[in-house]
């Protein structure tokens, strides 16, 4: 249109309504191709995060490190620690150390089962490292826990 006009010619008011909307809807097209294939990129890296979690929750009693979860992701290290983070607000071990705690809180309510025992069910090398890990996220240990959730049923 600009050319047009500055060539000489004759643009009509209608003519270039026509050209500005065919102009505009096609940046507004390009701006949602965007938009999707930034949604489209955010659901594929949810979707490696969610199979790195998956993996973490149906082998939290196995050793799991980070190249594990490399290979479970498809993803470089710095670009899985990176995303991971992103999406779920803490580095990958992290994470699992806090889903064996999790767990662990879930077992230590069934007294039939030894700390000894929780502490290999929910992947820790002994019942040192589950206390230690335990007392450094929920701040009190294992059997402190344990005594509190019993007494707090037996308040009932």
């Amino acid at each position: 249109m600009v050319s047009e006009q500055n060539n000489g010619g004759v643009v009509e008011g209608a003519q270039a309504s026509v050209r500005l909307a065919g102009v505009l809807l096609e940046l507004l097209s390009e701006k949602k191709d965007d938009r999707s294939a930034n949604e489209s990129s955010l659901l594929r890296q949810q979707a490696r995060v969610n199979s790195v979690v998956d993996h973490m929750r149906e082998n939290l009693s196995g050793a799991i490190d980070h190249r594990v979860l490399e290979q479970v992701s498809k993803l470089s290290p710095s670009r899985l620690q990176a995303l991971f983070r992103e999406v779920t607000g803490y580095p990958p071990l992290d994470y699992l150390r806090r889903l064996r705690v999790e767990e662990a809180r879930r077992l230590l309510a069934d007294q039939r089962l030894s700390v000894k025992e929780i502490a290999a069910l929910t992947g820790f090398r002994d019942t040192s490292h589950l206390s230690k890990v335990f007392r450094r996220i929920d701040g009190l240990s294992p059997a402190r826990y344990r005594e509190a959730l019993l007494a707090g049923r037996q308040e009932k």
